[in-house]
């Protein structure tokens, strides 16, 4: 059986987003940095080592992730603009057209498990509240009823 899952860390690029669709669904997008070295003989790239920093090649890659449910509860209330995450689940290729005819494309992640990565900060886990829950749940609700009235009125 083939398994399409992903293992990634990095930052959050902006405070997680609710959506609509077929429940509920959160959105954000993580920065992934990767330091590298050139190597002077070669011209190839090498994993980075401390005795030689010099001259490092920073790429950063951008990963959209979407999660749902109860787990899109948590992340909307747990994570926030800047946060380390580790993000395990399954990689999506989209592509389409734009309106100039081009054709575009993009890789994100369905998560499965999300965490806050403890390599520069602390976390303390809590159970979700039934509160908390209703109270995502409400608003879960007005941005699709919101998202539904523009749909009536255009």
């Amino acid at each position: 059986m083939y398994m399409n899952t992903v293992a990634i860390a990095g930052n959050l690029t902006s405070d997680p987003k609710m959506g609509t669709g077929q429940g509920k669904v959160v959105n954000f997008r993580l920065a992934i940095n990767k330091n590298r070295r050139q190597s002077i003989n070669t011209g190839e790239l090498a994993s980075l080592s401390e005795e030689e920093s010099h001259q490092i090649k920073e790429r950063t890659e951008f990963i959209d992730v979407e999660c749902w449910g109860s787990q899109a509860d948590n992340v909307y209330h747990s994570l926030k603009k800047g946060d380390r995450a580790i993000v395990f689940g399954q990689m999506k290729y989209d592509q389409w057209t734009d309106e100039d005819g081009k054709t575009k494309s993009k890789v994100s992640i369905r998560a499965s498990v999300i965490g806050a990565s403890l390599e520069f900060a602390t976390a303390r886990i809590e159970r979700q509240s039934n509160s908390t829950e209703t109270e995502t749940s409400n608003a879960f609700r007005d941005i699709a009823q919101g998202a539904k009235g523009k749909q009536k009125g255009a």
